[in-house]
């Protein structure tokens, strides 16, 4: 948990950089695929404004399944995501 924040690159020296810039490229451009976003409405790291963001980096990105009761591990909602994301594919 400590350890976290300084893996966040926030400075562009720092390493990851390249290829965190190399991946939005991707996800911007070349990516053509189903994409499925979940955001959790509570969550207070990544919630509904940087969400929105990355969305924009994401071709082809449809609106974001709203979880209001999701916080940061969204994914604690498995079977409500899980049914969405599906759906969303055309699976069920």
């Amino acid at each position: 948990m400590r350890r976290f924040p300084e893996l966040v690159m926030t400075d562009p020296g720092m390493p990851g950089i390249a290829e965190a810039k190399r991946a939005v490229q991707f996800w911007n451009t070349e990516w053509s695929g189903p994409t499925f976003m979940a955001v959790g409405m509570a969550d207070p790291v990544l919630g509904p404004d940087v969400m929105a963001r990355l969305r924009t980096q994401i071709r082809g990105c449809p609106a974001p399944l709203e979880v209001p009761d999701g916080g940061h591990f969204v994914q604690e909602k498995g079977d409500r995501i899980a049914r969405a994301a599906l759906s969303a594919f055309g699976l069920r």
